[in-house]
C-alpha cells in the first residue's frame, strides 16, 4: 500500500498520535468495494451486497477476504464488472433519495 493512502491524524487534545486513518483507493474497486461515507468517516462498502465495512478494513487483504469468503462467485469477476455494480448502486441511491424528497416535499405543502 503506498504511504499516500494512509494519513496520520493528531489528536491536540492528548498529544498523541491517533490511529491511522485509510483512504480509499480506486483500485480497491478489483475487490468489489467502493467507499462511503458515514458521519464523516470514509468506509467500505461492497457494491454487491452493499455491506460496508469499518474504516480499518480499508486494506487490500482484508477487502479480498471478504470477497473470497463471503461472495466466492463474485471472486473472478473483473474490475469492470464491480465498476458497473457500483455505478448501479448509486443510481439506486439517487432514486431512492429524490423519492423521498419528493414526498417530503408533498407533506410539507398539505394542509395541516
Amino acid at each position: 500500500m503506498a504511504d499516500s493512502d494512509v494519513e496520520t491524524v493528531d489528536t491536540h487534545d492528548r498529544g498523541e498520535m491517533a490511529a491511522r486513518k485509510r483512504k480509499y483507493c480506486e483500485d480497491y474497486l478489483s475487490y468489489g468495494f467502493t467507499s462511503i461515507t458515514v458521519a464523516g468517516v470514509e468506509k467500505p462498502q461492497y457494491v454487491v451486497c452493499s455491506e460496508s465495512l469499518s474504516t480499518e478494513s480499508m486494506e487490500p487483504n482484508k477487502l479480498k477476504r471478504h470477497l473470497s469468503t463471503k461472495h466466492p462467485t463474485f471472486a473472478q469477476k473483473d474490475k469492470d464488472f464491480f465498476k458497473r455494480k457500483a455505478d448501479a448502486v448509486k443510481k439506486e441511491d439517487l432514486i431512492v433519495v429524490d423519492y423521498f424528497s419528493r414526498r417530503a416535499l408533498q407533506l410539507l405543502k398539505r394542509p395541516i
